[in-house]
């Protein structure tokens, strides 16, 4: 995720409303400002989803999604939190949540909430033989979780062990022998 605008969004660790969990707030923004949240990914095809609360003032205060530069919905006003989806289909997408101030006046408390994301994020891996005997590398996303399975026969697969990728986006791991004449088939999988 990333932030543009005027002033950045921010984690609420009280959460708003009747939501006491951490949220992300759109940025105190002044007249005539933005805020902006995004996120660059590829997406396998399903659904967005988010919860969304905004208090602002009405018409003219607006809280806009975006996909691809395409508005897709906005909200303007009191709207307590609700649940907002949308399906996306597969492929490279950018997706910003934007909070804009007109050029005067205020109400209430002038800002948005988001909370609960839910992305159908394509997030591949791969796996290479590492110069040590024994010796797994696995690469993709710098600190995502991926499941390691292995397998005899490619059709069944069982759990081998988790793994929390690096800064770099790597991790080495060790690996079972396979016995003489036999053959192990490992996959990195993201849960």
């Amino acid at each position: 995720m990333g932030f543009s605008g005027d002033v950045h969004w921010r984690i609420e660790p009280e959460g708003a409303g009747d939501n006491v969990t951490t949220v992300i707030r759109a940025g105190n923004i002044e007249d005539t400002q933005t805020s902006v949240l995004s996120l660059n990914a590829n997406f396998i095809s399903g659904r967005v989803e988010f919860n969304v609360r905004v208090d602002s003032e009405e018409l003219w205060d607006k809280f806009e999604f975006i996909i691809d530069g395409k508005s897709i919905n906005t909200w303007s006003g009191y709207s307590d939190w609700e649940l907002f989806g949308i399906e996306l289909a597969k492929g490279k997408h950018h997706l910003e949540w934007r909070y804009t101030k007109d050029f005067a006046n205020h109400a209430g408390e002038d800002t948005v909430w988001l909370d609960d994301f839910k992305f159908p994020l394509s997030v591949s891996a791969s796996l290479e033989v590492g110069a040590v005997v024994n010796q797994l590398i696995v690469k993709g996303l710098a600190g995502h979780k991926y499941n390691l399975e292995i397998s005899n026969d490619l059709k069944n697969w069982r759990h081998h062990g988790s793994v929390v990728l690096d800064n770099e986006g790597q991790v080495s791991v060790s690996i079972e022998m396979p016995g003489k004449d036999q053959f192990l088939y490992y996959r990195a999988v993201a849960p």
